[in-house]
Order: structure tokens, then sequence, then C-alpha cells
């Protein structure tokens, strides 16, 4: 089995574009609006997965194309834009803020999250055709 951490990521990762896509499992890069089927889009940040306080974000993370999370290193400005068009500035900023807290997961909050994310992306996909 892998890390504890490692595996939340791909859990996470999953559930990110897989919660974000139609029944078809297509799912829209969040900053430039391309199409793609969601094991080929990326889990992007709008703060950087570094920042463990926002790693997990549900508002933070978005699928993103390979374009626009690597080629254009998250294509920040349009995803800031969209983050506020979709949440509100207050959320934005408070992101922004929260980039600068610290926190580490435990082991127990990891295997929780693994957990729950797991469970999730198998609802998500049966939910596929």
């Amino acid at each position: 089995m892998s890390l504890p951490h490692k595996e939340l990521e791909k859990w996470f990762s999953y559930f990110i574009r897989l919660n974000n896509a139609d029944w078809k499992g297509f799912a829209t890069c969040y900053t430039c609006g391309d199409r793609q089927y969601y094991k080929y889009l990326q889990d992007g940040h709008y703060i950087p997965r570094a920042n463990m306080s926002l790693k997990y974000s549900v508002i933070n993370n978005k699928p993103q194309c390979y374009k626009c999370n690597c080629v254009k290193n998250g294509n920040l400005k349009i995803f800031r834009k969209n983050l506020i068009k979709e949440y509100g500035i207050e959320a934005v900023e408070e992101l922004e803020r929260l980039k600068h807290s610290t926190y580490k997961y435990s082991l127990s909050e990891m295997k929780e999250l693994i957990a729950y994310y797991k469970n999730e992306v198998r609802k998500l996909t049966n939910e596929l055709i």
C-alpha cells in the first residue's frame, strides 16, 4: 500500500475530476473550458498544493487540462476570476488568507479522508454509463 498522503492525493484528485464530470465522464477545464474525459484532466489548484491548509479544499481544487495546469502554471488569473464568479470575492480572499496558515494532517485524519473520498469516487463512478 502506498503512503497515506499519496493515497489521499490520488482519491481526492479522482473526486475533484469526477465530481465535476457529466454522466458520461466528461468534465470541463475550469480555466479554458476544454472538455475532456475526466481521466485526462488534472486536479488544478488555485493556491498551490504545497499549502497543506488548502491542499484538500474543494473550492481551491478544480479540474484543469494539462495546458492550463502545467504549461500555463495554473492559468491563475482566469482561475481566480472563475472562483469569484462561482463563490464570491469573500471566499477567494479567505483562500488567499488561509494560504499563510499551516496545517499537518494526522494519520487518522488522512485515513478518514481516504475512506471518505474512496467511497465518493465509487458512488460517482457507479453513476457513469
